[in-house]
């Protein structure tokens, strides 16, 4: 029997990432629709208002978690939109 092990966020192809990400929660936001999240993967998926859909890759979870605060979304947002977490589709 082959020796079956789990592949690497960084290996994971896009529905590999898809199958991985949790429930979709909406935010409200004026920007953002909703977002999702791979704990094993560590890819934040966000959907903004029109449809257009971005994976981040690399991202702790504390930072989903912090999505979920108001407060926190726009720094995070900020985070994000700098270049601190790659795109990865």
């Amino acid at each position: 029997m082959p020796n079956q092990q789990p592949i690497s966020a960084l290996e994971s192809t896009p529905d590999e990432i898809r199958v991985n990400l949790g429930e979709w929660v909406r935010v409200q936001s004026s920007n953002i629709h909703r977002v999702s999240y791979s704990k094993f993967d560590q890819v934040l998926a966000i959907e903004f208002h029109g449809g257009r859909e971005y994976w981040y890759r690399g991202v702790p979870e504390s930072i989903w978690e912090g999505l979920q605060l108001p407060l926190r979304r726009v720094d995070i947002i900020t985070k994000i939109s700098n270049g601190t977490f790659h795109t990865c589709k």
